[in-house]
């Protein structure tokens, strides 16, 4: 089967399943009866080392002892379901493994909670983060402009940063 083939049926089953399920673009690999690999993304093994702490063998996908255990930090195995109605993927398994998209005031609480945050150092955090000044943060927050940078003043301690900027920084590349 010519390869270019074999590509325009998984592109066109990918975007069958992301028109049903309104998610972003997954990695894919492709598993005959016998687990050996039709196909997988170009970056595959990179994703599933992130989700699984290393790339699982073909097998493990296959029997569903990875699906099992789900994957970490927000991410999720899937097996399309209903079969190909494309010849070229007849018999095959087509495994989808993506990122949730995580809502940013749960990514937020994670962050806080690995730092170990208050309620009001996360509040303050979340306002700073909606581009607030610390006058309306204090106004939003009913205590004074002093106390917000007092509260940003240990957070930053907690964070071990020296500025609004780096605070921003290190939020952001927890999302």
């Amino acid at each position: 089967m010519h390869h270019q083939h074999v590509l325009r049926a998984i592109d066109r089953q990918v975007s069958l399943f992301l028109h049903d399920s309104g998610v972003g673009k997954p990695e894919i690999m492709i598993l005959s009866a016998n687990n050996t690999v039709l196909y997988k993304s170009d970056t595959w093994s990179h994703a599933a080392t992130q989700a699984f702490e290393r790339d699982p063998l073909p097998s493990e996908i296959g029997c569903g002892d990875i699906a099992a255990t789900g994957g970490r930090d927000g991410w999720s195995l899937t097996r399309m379901r209903d079969g190909s109605r494309d010849a070229i993927l007849a018999g095959a398994d087509v495994y989808l493994l993506r990122r949730n998209a995580a809502d940013v005031g749960d990514r937020v609480a994670e962050f806080a909670r690995l730092h170990q945050l208050t309620e009001r150092q996360q509040q303050i955090l979340v306002l700073s983060l909606q581009g607030h000044p610390n006058a309306s943060i204090a106004e939003k927050l009913g205590i004074t402009v002093g106390g917000v940078k007092n509260h940003k003043l240990r957070l930053y301690e907690k964070l071990d940063i020296t500025s609004e900027r780096e605070m921003m920084s290190a939020i952001l590349c927890h999302l």
